[in-house]
This record gives C-alpha cells, sequence and structure tokens, in this order.
C-alpha cells in the first residue's frame, strides 16, 4: 500500500513539472521564425516566469531580437531590428505572443555629428526645455556627444540623440547651482527625405545637482540668460531689417507730434515700425536693451500697426494732416479725429538724457503713450466716407498747424485751441467800440 502511495505521488511530481517547464531557447528561436525574419537571437539572461495583471496569470518571458528588412524604397538595404519578449503560457508551455519593446532602423544614413550639433545649438529651447532655457545664464558649460552613444533611428521620420550638457542655472534671488544632465532629443520629419521639423522633444534622463554660486541680488538680476540672450538677438535681427528711417532732431514736442501725425497717416506698415522703434521711450523696451521691446510693448505695437495699416479704414483716413487738439497739457496731445467724435492721445518726454550737476540734459523727444482710436463699425466708416473731398479739415486747425501751445514745456491745457482762440477774437470785435 505504502509502495502504491508512493509511485502515486512521484507520478504526480512529474506531471506538474512536465506542466511548468519552460520552453527551449531553440524552441523560441523556432517560434519567432516569421516570414520576412533575415536573423534572430537570444539576449543574454534566461527566461522568466512573470505575472500578468491584465489576465490574471503567470506566463514565460524570453528576451529576444529579430530583424527584418525595412522596405523602404530609398535605401533597400536598410533593416529593422524589434526587440522585445516571446510570450509563453506558464500552463501549456505554447507560444501566445510577442511584446515589442523598441524598433530601431539600421541602414539608414544619419546626419553627421557636427551637422546634428548644429541643429542643437540652433534650437537650445528645444533641447533645453522652456524653464532651462530661460533661466541659464551665460553660456553652456558644453554641449557634447557621450562617447560610444550614437543617433538612433527610431522609425525612418524620428531620430533620437543622446547628449550630455552642463549649465548654471538661476535658483534663487541670490544664488545659481551648476547642473550636469544627460539628455535624449527627438528630431522629427514628415518623410524620409522631408527637412527636420524645427520643433524638438527633450527627454531628461538623469540631472546631477552640483556647486551652489552666490551673488549679490542686483548682480544676478542682471546676468543675461540663454532666454534673455536669444531675444535679444532676434530683436536685434528684426530691427535691422527694417527699413533705415532718419528721425529730425525736433526742437519741440509739437513738431515731434506734427511729424509723426505724417508717418502715422502715410507710412508703410515697415516705415511705421521703424520709426516708432527710434522714438518709443525706454520704457516700451526690456531694460538695457534698444530693440528689444517688453511683452507687453509688442502687444501695444501690434495694436496700433493694426489700426494704422491693417484696419476697413486706417487711422491715416479717418484723421487730418493737421488733426485739431481736443486738449494739450504738459507735452500730452489729445488729437481729434475729422469728425471730432473720436480722440487719439500721445505723450511725449525727454529720453536718452545724460545727468549732470544733479540736472538731466540732452536727449531727445521720445513717445512715452501712444493711444490710437479709429472707427471700425461699417455704418460709421460709411458716414466718414461720405463727406465730399475737401469739405472736412478746413476749421480748427484741422489743415493748419496744431492748436494750442506752439512750444514745449510746463504749458496751460487747451481745449479746441483754434476754436478758442476765434471765440477770443469774436470777444474783442463785441467789445471794441
Amino acid at each position: 500500500m505504502r509502495t502504491r502511495a508512493a509511485l502515486l505521488i512521484a507520478a504526480i511530481s512529474l506531471s506538474v513539472i512536465a506542466v511548468h517547464a519552460q520552453p527551449s531557447d531553440a524552441q523560441v528561436l523556432k517560434d519567432i521564425s516569421w516570414p520576412g525574419v533575415i536573423k534572430k537571437e537570444l539576449r543574454p539572461g534566461t527566461i522568466k516566469k512573470v505575472w500578468s495583471d491584465a489576465n490574471s496569470q503567470y506566463y514565460w518571458d524570453r528576451a529576444c531580437v529579430v530583424w527584418r528588412n525595412a522596405n523602404i524604397a530609398e535605401y533597400p538595404n536598410a533593416m529593422l531590428e524589434v526587440g522585445g519578449f516571446a510570450r509563453y503560457s506558464y500552463v501549456t508551455n505554447t507560444y501566445q505572443d510577442f511584446l515589442t519593446t523598441y524598433n530601431t532602423y539600421t541602414g539608414i544614413p544619419a546626419p553627421s555629428n557636427e551637422e546634428i550639433m548644429g541643429m542643437l545649438r540652433g534650437n537650445l529651447r528645444g533641447v533645453l526645455g522652456d524653464y532651462k532655457f530661460e533661466n541659464i545664464v551665460g553660456e553652456l558649460h558644453y554641449l557634447r556627444f557621450p562617447e560610444n552613444n550614437g543617433p538612433t533611428w527610431e522609425s525612418p521620420t524620428h531620430l533620437t540623440v543622446p547628449v550630455e550638457v552642463e549649465y548654471e542655472r538661476k535658483e534663487g534671488p541670490t544664488w545659481t547651482v551648476v547642473y550636469a544632465d544627460r539628455l535624449r532629443v527627438h528630431f522629427y520629419r514628415d518623410a524620409i527625405n522631408a527637412p527636420w521639423k524645427e520643433q524638438l522633444v527633450n527627454e531628461e534622463l538623469e540631472s546631477t545637482r552640483g556647486a551652489r554660486k552666490d551673488y549679490a541680488e542686483w548682480e544676478l538680476k542682471k546676468m543675461p540668460t540663454l532666454g534673455s540672450i536669444a531675444s535679444e538677438r532676434s530683436a536685434q535681427a528684426a530691427a535691422a531689417a527694417l527699413p533705415t528711417v532718419e528721425v529730425p532732431a525736433f526742437a519741440t514736442d509739437r513738431e515731434a507730434m506734427q511729424y509723426t501725425v505724417e508717418v502715422l497717416r502715410t507710412g508703410d506698415e515697415q516705415r511705421i515700425r521703424a520709426y516708432l522703434m527710434k522714438v518709443l521711450s525706454a520704457g516700451w523696451f526690456v531694460e538695457g536693451s534698444t530693440t528689444q521691446l517688453t511683452a507687453q510693448a509688442q502687444g501695444w505695437l501690434e495694436s496700433i500697426i493694426k489700426v494704422c495699416c491693417k484696419s476697413q479704414m486706417n487711422w491715416g483716413e479717418q484723421y487730418c494732416a493737421r488733426p485739431a487738439e481736443k486738449e494739450y497739457y504738459n507735452n500730452q496731445f489729445s488729437l481729434w479725429n475729422k469728425v471730432k467724435d473720436k480722440a487719439s492721445r500721445f505723450v511725449w518726454e525727454r529720453g536718452g538724457t545724460t545727468w549732470k550737476n544733479g540736472q538731466q540734459v540732452g536727449g531727445s523727444w521720445k513717445l512715452n503713450t501712444i493711444e490710437v482710436y479709429i472707427h471700425v463699425n461699417e455704418n460709421d466708416i460709411a458716414r466718414l466716407r461720405s463727406y465730399e473731398p475737401g469739405y472736412l479739415c478746413k476749421e480748427e486747425g484741422g489743415e493748419g498747424q496744431l492748436g494750442g501751445a506752439t512750444s514745449s514745456g510746463s504749458q496751460q491745457p487747451t481745449n479746441n485751441g483754434t476754436l478758442l482762440n476765434k471765440g477770443k477774437g469774436l470777444l474783442n470785435k463785441l467789445n471794441t467800440p
């Protein structure tokens, strides 16, 4: 009886071992011999028992890789490498599926290291990301390729490049920290022979925190970042592309105002941009720059351009060549449109001055404020255009000189200055015996 029991236990044990036996390497290589596979191999290691939450059961996984022709017409010898795991049932020991973990292509010519580095340095914002780009002070300490680790084709239109970079980054109002990062940068294009897209995707693999550096708050605030350097260079290039404009040396704010009216009425978009970049006050620009507008000022400038050049009825068509003044006071002009139901506002100040004996001297007239207003309603525009030529801009200084005071400095406010003068003349006549 005991002998029979022992034999039964042994049989059951052998049955369990048979059921849970691992597939052999030869069996795995046979099962991944799909049509089109040119080469196959098993990765170092052994088969692993893994649990699947999705299927609530165990499987055998064996790491392996296969190669097949990539079927790229431009590069007939290109190969597609597919890595992953051959999966087997833990119970029946039968092949179930191939779980792909990566695809790479070989045999596709990659850009040279010099070309790739040029692409990287040409788009450091994309390589580093917005936050780092705006907070890295000065230049990068280095940007280089790691040894023995080159670019990889994830697909014919997707290239990944490993890079190493070191930099000093602002972390507080008075200190910076040096970092050394390992990154993976992704380049994309629409087709195999298409140009690379400007947009990059950066992937941080590792970031090592280094030394901290302390500065005076004012000193760190003045340190340029990669972002501010790039913005200044872009602004300088945009300014250089504008037409050359010579701004007269205005003796008074009134001369400056009349010249500006002429430019806004008759200039095209490029001339108006070039002129305003010359006469806008320092408050419109990023501190220390004469070409880079603040984000808010850039919005203001675009609004001015829209009103003067891109409207159904532009500013110049709605204002006289010598607009009548609604008001003038301390270098501030409020100018009527042709029918005196809208007014634009301009504020002038002395800019580019220097200090001498506690007083600001020199400089030139600069525009502190510009508020231009026009009609945009189609009915209002039709009303303005209904007037016959010469009907408007005849009275109240509309085609003469601007009303009000005639020199700069502290002056009394004027409302409809020319009309007031006419009123004074009429009063004089009434009072004259």
